[in-house]
């Protein structure tokens, strides 16, 4: 089969990847948040009825309201931002590396993905721009909030979400700094549907530019 057919073939799965893979994750962040929505009143009247006013708990005061706040609808937004973040960064994650390994397969590169240092995004990257030689500067913006997601998943999954000592909490501090939809509270970290909604845009111009780039390469 001629090369320019394999390479549409290349091109036509990964656009397919990308279109069902963003739209599979804006329907189900949008389904959970409708339902957590229309059961956030049950939600909360469960957690009320479940919590045990004891003496003890009375007396912990400020302490046992502070926990309070995690738990009923609340913990429910935090257990699915959580869930949609590290999903998201997943695919981002998953497609990128499946990108240049096919590709690697396809031009029979000397130097494959595995040859390169690092992990992750951060060694697709590399491989994209040092080997396959596609220019990603224009993406710096979008390229900087995926880097931001990454620290972001990183301390979802490491620390559930919580600044547990002063240098984590600098940290993630400044990951978020002047970043829409994200904020700390009370060492929390409190994601809305809002950011999600924004970084898939992001995930999806990125791909579909990495695509495109390397589609029109030698035609």
């Amino acid at each position: 089969m001629d090369n320019s057919i394999n390479k549409k073939i290349l091109s036509v799965y990964f656009k397919t990847q990308i279109r069902n893979g963003v739209k599979d994750l804006r329907a189900y962040s949008d389904k959970i948040e409708s339902y957590l929505e229309s059961q956030k009143y049950k939600i909360e009247e469960r957690h009320e009825k479940e919590v045990y006013k004891t003496d003890e708990e009375k007396e912990s005061g400020a302490l046992f309201r502070n926990i309070s706040l995690q738990l009923g609808y609340g913990r429910h937004v935090e257990i699915f931002t959580k869930s949609a973040i590290v999903s998201i960064y997943t695919y981002l994650e998953y497609f990128l590396d499946d990108f240049c390994k096919k590709i690697n397969e396809y031009d029979k590169r000397l130097i494959s993905p595995k040859d390169i240092y690092g992990s992750g995004i951060f060694r697709s990257k590399i491989y994209l721009s040092k080997v396959l030689l596609l220019n990603l500067e224009e993406l710096n913006k979008e390229w900087e909030a995926l880097v931001k997601l990454s620290e972001i998943r990183n301390f979802l999954v490491h620390s559930n979400g919580v600044a547990t000592n002063k240098d984590s909490k600098l940290k993630i501090q400044k990951t978020i700094k002047d970043l829409p939809g994200v904020k700390l509270d009370r060492d929390h970290i409190k994601i809305s549907k809002a950011y999600i909604d924004d970084v898939l845009s992001t995930i999806e111009i990125v791909l579909e530019n990495i695509e495109s780039r390397y589609s029109a390469q030698n035609l």
